[in-house]
């Protein structure tokens, strides 16, 4: 699965289909948007690693298209409670494909 260079867990959001983010307002205090830097460590595909730009102006990092988030419910490096909450938070590997 994706993590920072902390190996703090990214997720993907369902509800990101056109490559936008849906999360703002209340949800981004949720699921915190990842805004980078980001570098591809073991396995990643650099070259899918981009940034796209939110409302605010911030620009979050995206892998194969697909906005990145924290889940603020992680406590420490590794968790993943965030996996499935809602039945549209995914963890992402390094293929780009959604788990949970």
């Amino acid at each position: 699965m994706l993590v920072d260079e902390d190996g703090r867990t990214l997720y993907a959001y369902s509800h990101d289909n056109t490559g936008e983010s849906k999360c703002d307002g209340d949800c981004a205090n949720t699921w915190v948007p990842f805004v980078g830097p980001a570098t591809a460590g073991t396995g990643v595909d650099a070259a899918q690693l981009k940034t796209a730009a939110r409302e605010d102006g911030t620009l979050q990092v995206t892998y194969f298209g697909d906005p990145l988030y924290y889940f603020s419910g992680d406590a420490v490096p590794g968790d993943t409670k965030g996996a499935g909450v809602g039945g549209t938070w995914y963890l992402v590997t390094a293929d780009g494909k959604w788990t949970k």
